[in-house]
């Protein structure tokens, strides 16, 4: 089984935040989406993609909503997501967005 990792804070931004461009350049939800979530669910030799949402200094609402949220409307079905998607928290005070991850999930609008 190949898993993939992805550290948000090491691997795109320690200061993720807001939807898209409108909310300033560069470490919003949709490029995180765009550049790092959908090729790696794209490349069908990773089977399980792993972010990590540990030592971000943030992680508001509307990033997490547009990056994960966002693949619902992309086209990835949540039952492939809850396959191949595995959102991690190692330390406790991350657990909450990890909750909130999973809610966006549900809750986005395109399946």
């Amino acid at each position: 089984m190949t898993v993939k990792t992805i550290n948000i804070a090491e691997d795109f931004s320690p200061y993720p935040a807001g939807r898209d461009d409108r909310d300033g350049e560069g470490n919003h939800g949709q490029r995180f989406r765009d550049d790092f979530l959908i090729p790696s669910l794209n490349d069908r030799t990773i089977d399980i993609l792993r972010v990590i949402l540990d030592g971000t200094e943030t992680l508001g609402g509307s990033f997490l909503e547009e990056a994960f949220g966002g693949l619902v409307r992309a086209g990835f079905p949540r039952k492939e997501l809850k396959a191949r998607l595995e959102i991690v928290a190692i330390d406790a005070a991350y657990e909450t967005f990890r909750k909130l991850t999973w809610k966006y999930i549900e809750r986005a609008r395109g399946e």
